[in-house]
């Protein structure tokens, strides 16, 4: 597991391995780049990675965006462990083929 406080760093270690990671949860508003923009050029180097959003509003508009990037999963703050950990293994859980 990784953690990080700045998504440029985060892209930056995952651009160098993105088999590394498994999943990815990133906020929608963070210093510099946006959760959106994480996602995207995450998303754009390793399709199909699970990645859940979280933030504490989101609107129809937003939700609209996370679908057309291709995030896997919403959730809102505040979150409890239970929920995120529901969601992690909601999305990556074997998909039916």
């Amino acid at each position: 597991m990784s953690g990080f406080t700045e998504p440029a760093r985060a892209l930056q270690e995952f651009e160098a391995d993105p088999q590394r990671y498994d999943a990815v949860v990133t906020d929608v508003l963070m210093p510099g780049l946006s959760g959106f923009d994480v996602a995207r050029r995450m998303l754009g180097i390793r399709p199909g990675l699970p990645i859940v959003v979280t933030s504490g509003h989101i609107g129809p508009e937003e939700y609209a965006t996370l679908a057309e990037i291709g995030v896997q999963d919403f959730v809102l703050k505040p979150t409890v462990i239970e929920e995120l950990q529901a969601t992690l293994k909601r999305v990556l859980s074997p998909r039916p083929r």
